[in-house]
């Protein structure tokens, strides 16, 4: 029974540690790990702004090359959000056109996926914990 609360608290406090990350702190860290694992970043500060309604928040391509001579084919178009943030309409198609296209990971990303997504990265690009 001790048990089952400790999980329920660690949860409960998890949820609320994620809901609390900010979407520039969470962007800050996203990119400075895809940097790190090798990748060109790209970020459009306010695309609503510049006449892009609907693009991305990061836009990377990895350079990486885990099998010598051949080029990277990893294109990441992610749309980072925070735990209750909104997609607005022009995003949402966005994200459905670009995840159409072959070799290309278009995604909204939030808090509580980035750990497991992470992860994955670093399984890909040859790189242990």
């Amino acid at each position: 029974m001790r048990a089952a609360l400790w999980v329920r608290a660690l949860s409960e406090s998890r949820a609320v540690y994620l809901a609390s990350i900010s979407e520039a702190d969470f962007q800050q860290s996203v990119v400075e790990f895809l940097e790190f694992m090798g990748y060109i970043v790209w970020h459009a500060r306010d695309s609503r702004r510049q006449k892009l309604s609907g693009l991305v928040d990061l836009i990377a391509v990895s350079c990486r090359d885990p099998i010598a001579g051949r080029p990277s084919r990893k294109l990441l178009m992610w749309e980072l959000k925070t735990q209750r943030g909104r997609l607005s309409a022009a995003q949402v198609v966005a994200l459905r056109l670009l995840a159409r296209v072959p070799g290309v990971d278009a995604r909204c990303l939030r808090p509580a996926e980035w750990d497991a997504l992470a992860e994955r990265i670093k399984r890909e690009e040859g790189i242990e914990r």
